[in-house]
């Protein structure tokens, strides 16, 4: 039977595109590709898998060579994913057998997508991180996409299922190809109308770059911006808060701090940073008290303090906060997720 068409949108993606076209081989029936200007051997890459291969040019728009590749698919489902990602982890038969019966499924299906970043830790192994992505398309309602970066499926509320497929995304693990797609996202960004998905998209491009004055700028707008949603808003603060943090600026950073926390107290971004906050008061603390302040004679500390773990925490945390929060998980690129109803009794 054949079901699903997995579609792709390329440009000079020879070293990779292979192993991504072999790893869906055996979960898709046919591939499309939209080639968006290539001069190394992607086309004959692509042509050699068995893909149909469709030129586009470039118009600085992802949403427009997605939708260009979805009008490509004639199968009941289309698997959106890209040349630096590959299927891992994943049960095809069954996965084929679920989308054999497109009626007892939503619209949307999520698939699970590993996104590895540049590792800072001793090993330099790299980070990891897990989002959910609506990925696996029902054709019959008409998916298109919005939004020139970051693209978002143009829903504004609807089911889906959990799917039991598992991507890993390699394209953000080279910091130097990271920053290339951060430069690309904000000047892409920058260029968008200034409503809440462009100022997150600039906020989260800008401090992945080390642009601190940018991200607070898109952050404060973000957040004074009335058709930004609670969670927009939670990030907004997050990512100013980060930025500020970048900056040294200790009052900006309480103040955004104070911000998310107002829109979300316990969300785990939101009581790290509060964490991080703390534990620099701490150790200011007991510098101050090292320093025999007069002031603190009359409080003097009840108990041995040594700040060599809190100080090694803050380094953790603060390298932890930074590291990648541009390409934050939860609106990766492409395909972010989406303001989607997860029914119960997904796959897993």
């Amino acid at each position: 039977m054949v079901l699903l068409t997995a579609t792709l949108i390329v440009k000079d993606e020879s070293a990779r595109l292979a192993r991504c076209l072999a790893s869906v081989a055996d979960l898709v029936d046919r591939v499309v590709v939209v080639d968006t200007g290539s001069t190394d051997d992607t086309v004959a890459i692509a042509t050699a898998a068995g893909a149909t291969v469709h030129h586009e040019a470039w118009r600085d728009d992802f949403a427009h060579a997605r939708n260009v590749a979805l009008a490509l698919v004639t199968t009941p489902w289309a698997l959106v994913i890209d040349a630096d990602e590959e299927l891992v982890d994943t049960d095809v038969a069954e996965t084929r057998e679920r989308l054999a019966t497109p009626d007892a499924l939503p619209d949307i299906l999520l698939v699970r997508e590993r996104l590895r970043y540049p590792g800072k830790g001793p090993t330099g192994e790299p980070d990891e991180a897990l989002i959910l992505a609506p990925r696996l398309l029902k054709m019959s309602a008409k998916p298109r996409y919005l939004h020139a970066v970051h693209e978002q499926l143009d829903v504004s509320d609807a089911p889906a299922a959990l799917s039991n497929l598992t991507l890993l995304h390699h394209g953000y693990a080279d910091p130097s190809a990271l920053r290339r797609k951060e430069a690309r996202n904000l000047r892409l960004a920058e260029r968008m109308e200034r409503h809440p998905h462009a100022l997150h998209c600039i906020a989260r491009a800008a401090l992945s770059l080390g642009e601190w004055g940018k991200t607070v700028e898109a952050g404060d707008a973000l957040l004074a911006h009335p058709d930004s949603s609670p969670a927009l808003r939670r990030e907004a603060a997050v990512l100013a808060a980060l930025a500020a943090l970048g900056a040294k600026d200790t009052a900006r950073f309480g103040h955004f701090l104070a911000q998310a926390q107002r829109v979300d107290p316990t969300h785990v971004d939101v009581l790290h940073l509060a964490l991080l906050a703390a534990a620099s008061r701490y150790a200011t603390a007991v510098r101050r008290g090292a320093q025999r302040e007069p002031e603190l004679a009359l409080r003097p500390p009840l108990l041995f303090h040594d700040t060599s773990a809190v100080l090694a925490m803050i380094a953790s945390l603060t390298r932890r906060s930074g590291a990648g929060a541009g390409a934050a998980p939860g609106s990766a690129s492409p395909s972010s997720t989406v303001p989607v109803t997860t029914t119960p009794g997904g796959w897993r």
